[in-house]
């Protein structure tokens, strides 16, 4: 199981305004279609996995403050933070800022970094998107190991692959 409303206990270096804010805009567009306590089908490196997510509950009038794509996206990156912390131990180095052709800088147990692109769609393409993320993902591969995630509300269902050198 994930709390997504507990995102620090994986990303302690995260500010908790932002945490709180990334885990609030996954809680919006996951509540769309879903309850807390949905199972999130997960593409591991190939490999499938089940897990549960949770959230602290948002109101409807909450909801209406946010912008879908915003929640969209930053729920998008709440979920794939929690999934590499969680499944891969990577911690936060830094946030990449526009034109550095990816989202986040992690650095792994070994020390290497990782750029992890993260794409979120509520109802859109899966494949497609995965598809673009990975091109983006290779064009910041100066600043380390590409690694994607994608993440789709409508079901929900994620991938997650790369951040090693057998990628």
């Amino acid at each position: 199981m994930i709390d997504l409303g507990d995102l620090r206990s994986h990303h302690p270096e995260l500010a908790d305004a932002l945490a709180r804010a990334l885990s609030h805009h996954a809680a919006i567009a996951l509540q769309r279609r879903h309850h807390s306590g949905v199972e999130l089908a997960l593409s591991l490196d190939g490999e499938e996995v089940r897990v549960t997510l949770t959230w602290p509950a948002t109101t409807n009038a909450d909801a209406a403050m946010v912008d879908a794509k915003r929640a969209t996206e930053e729920g998008a990156e709440c979920i794939a933070l929690a999934l590499v912390g969680r499944f891969r131990r990577w911690r936060i180095e830094r946030r990449l800022q526009p034109g550095e052709s990816a989202d986040w800088l992690l650095v792994n147990d070994a020390g290497e970094r990782i750029v992890l692109e993260i794409s979120g769609t509520d109802d859109g393409p899966f494949e497609a998107r995965l598809r673009q993320k990975r091109g983006q993902a290779a064009l910041a591969a100066a600043r380390g190991l590409p690694a994607v995630s994608v993440v789709r509300f409508l079901e929900p269902r994620a991938l997650l692959e790369g951040g090693s050198h057998d990628s």
